[in-house]
C-alpha cells in the first residue's frame, strides 16, 4: 500500500461515519412525525362509517354534544364554534336531538365559553330547559369523559368540523358512548385558520391517544374535587 493510500483510507472512514451519523440523526428526527402521523391514521380510518355531513345520515339520540372552540374579543363564539352550534341548533330544529350538550373551558370567570354558547343557542330559539351546560370541557377527552360519567349520556350526536371529527369520534365511543359525528363545514373559506386549527389536530391526536390507551387519565375538574 502506498503511503498516498494510507492518508486517504481514515478520510474514508471519518466520511463513511458522518454519513452514519446523519442517518440516525434523521431516523431519530423522522420518528416523532411518523408516530404523530400513524396515530391520525389510525383516527381517521377507524371512524369515517360514524361520520357524516349529510343532515338526513344522522341517527336521533338524546343529545347532541358541542365541543367548544374558542370566543372572540368581546366574548362571541369564535367562527368555528358558531358553525359547530349552527349544526346543533339544526339538528334540534329537525327534531334529530332533543337537548344539546354544550362544554367548553370556565376555568376563569373572564373566560366562559358554555355561557357564550348558551346566549348564542338561545338567540336562535333553543329553549333553555333544553340546553344543558358543561363548564369542565376543557378538552375533547374531558367533554366525552364527563358527557359519559357526570352527565349519564350514552348515545349522542358530536357536532364539530371534519378536521375534528375523527379524534372526538374515537374518544367518545372508547368512553362508552355511542357516537356519530355531524360534520359541520370546514374553514375552506378561511384558508389560513384553517391550517393552523388542522396542525393543531395532528398534536392534539397524540394527547388523546395517550390519554385513552395508557393514561386513563380523570377530568382536570373530577381530579380538582377529590383534592
Amino acid at each position: 500500500m502506498s503511503a498516498v493510500q494510507r492518508i486517504a483510507l481514515p478520510a474514508r472512514k471519518r466520511s463513511t461515519s458522518k454519513r452514519k451519523l446523519r442517518k440516525w440523526t434523521l431516523c431519530l428526527l423522522a420518528s416523532p412525525l411518523l408516530l404523530v402521523l400513524s396515530i391520525a391514521s389510525l383516527f381517521y380510518w377507524t371512524t369515517q362509517s360514524y361520520i357524516h355531513a349529510n343532515l338526513d345520515d344522522i341517527r336521533s339520540a338524546p343529545v347532541a354534544i358541542v365541543f367548544g372552540a374558542g370566543l372572540q374579543k368581546g366574548g362571541r363564539p369564535s367562527r368555528v364554534l358558531r358553525s359547530r352550534l349552527d349544526g346543533s341548533i339544526e339538528l334540534y330544529r329537525q327534531g334529530k336531538v332533543q337537548k344539546l350538550l354544550l362544554s367548553g373551558d370556565n376555568r376563569t370567570r373572564y373566560y366562559n365559553e358554555p355561557a357564550a354558547m348558551q346566549k348564542y343557542a338561545i338567540e336562535h330559539r333553543v329553549p333553555k330547559r333544553d340546553i344543558i351546560l358543561d363548564y369542565a370541557g376543557r378538552d375533547t377527552y374531558d367533554t366525552c369523559y364527563r358527557a359519559r360519567n357526570v352527565f349519564g349520556f350514552t348515545n349522542a350526536v358530536l357536532v364539530t368540523q371534519a378536521y375534528h371529527a375523527p379524534r372526538a369520534i374515537y374518544v367518545a365511543r372508547r368512553m362508552g358512548i355511542e357516537a356519530e359525528a355531524y360534520a359541520v363545514p370546514n374553514l375552506d373559506q378561511f384558508p389560513l385558520l384553517q391550517m393552523s386549527y388542522t396542525v393543531r389536530e395532528y398534536m392534539a391526536d397524540s394527547k388523546a391517544f395517550w390519554d385513552v390507551q395508557i393514561s386513563h387519565r380523570k377530568p382536570y375538574a373530577v381530579q380538582e374535587t377529590e383534592h
